[in-house]
Formats: structure tokens, C-alpha cells, sequence
């Protein structure tokens, strides 16, 4: 059971903040839900600017797109039954950050690559590698859990794909 149901497209402009996230079933997510036994098959995180109070942005790891930003105006006409998105669940995630350090880690990733594969799902230890090694790649869900290892509200250990 949800804490609450529904939220109204107003209440959810009004609610989101920087770091909240929101999880996707998408119509053709089978494969991803079957692989992690999850009811969702992708996540986003919500960032606000302060120069668009009244627009919720999201950044994001897609298959076409690679790391990119998608505005909620944009996003919300692809949500329902028979449409790309079924289901949206909104998650309220309170921490503090610094900006700056969001601001870098943002700036850092914008433009990477998709890239999803069993070794990246299965993997149960960090492999460290820079740039220079190999292009680094970001599937949606590693994308949030470096953003959050980053921020520190992750722990930062070796237990994860990212």
C-alpha cells in the first residue's frame, strides 16, 4: 500500500525537490523487471532550478538519449494505459547536498553514453575506471546511485556497479 494514491500535476510541481526520484514501468520493460524482480524498470532524478520554479526537470539515463535532461512538461503527455510510461511513482528523498557538488557531478555526466548489460547488472563489486580507460557509460538506476555515492547519501563503498 502507498502512502498516498495520487498526486495531482499542481501538488507534484509543488512537492518535487532536487534529488527526489521517480520510478517508471514503462509498456516494454519486461526484460529489465524480469532480470532485477522489480515492479519498475527505470528511475529518474528530479532537479529543480531555481530560474524555472514552476518546471521540474529530470535527468536521466535512456537508450537513445544517453545522460540527458527531460523537462516534466515534455515527460507527463507519455504517461498512462497504452502509452510508453503505465505507471510513475514519485519518491520523496530528504537530504542535503551541496550545490556545487551536484552542480560538478551533473556537469561531469551530461552527454555520457547508454550502456546496459548482465555483467553491469550482476556485478557485486566497483570496478574503478576513468575516462581514459574506457568511455564511462551510465544505465538509469547506476546513473541515481552515483549521484547519490557522490552527494553522499549513498555510502561510497565497492558493493555496487557504479
Amino acid at each position: 500500500p502507498w502512502k498516498v494514491d495520487s498526486i495531482g500535476a499542481k501538488e507534484f510541481i509543488s512537492e518535487a525537490s532536487t534529488c527526489d526520484l521517480l520510478l517508471f514501468r514503462c509498456s516494454r520493460g519486461m526484460v529489465i523487471r524480469g532480470v532485477t524482480n522489480s515492479e519498475f524498470d527505470h528511475v529518474a532524478m528530479i532537479i529543480r532550478l531555481d530560474m524555472e520554479p514552476n518546471e521540474v526537470y529530470i535527468i536521466e539515463a535512456t537508450g537513445n538519449r544517453g545522460v540527458s535532461y527531460n523537462k516534466w512538461s515534455n515527460l507527463k503527455q507519455h504517461l498512462g494505459a497504452g502509452k510508453f510510461y503505465e505507471k510513475l511513482v514519485y519518491r520523496s528523498v530528504k537530504t542535503e547536498f551541496k550545490v556545487s557538488v551536484l552542480k560538478s557531478f551533473l556537469e561531469s555526466v551530461e552527454g555520457k553514453s547508454y550502456s546496459i548489460s548482465a555483467d553491469k547488472l550482476l556485478k557485486t563489486k566497483t570496478r574503478r575506471i576513468t575516462d581514459e580507460e574506457e568511455p564511462r557509460t551510465f544505465f538509469c538506476s547506476e546513473l541515481v546511485a552515483k549521484a547519490f555515492k557522490t552527494l553522499g547519501v549513498l555510502v561510497d563503498d565497492d558493493t555496487s556497479c557504479t
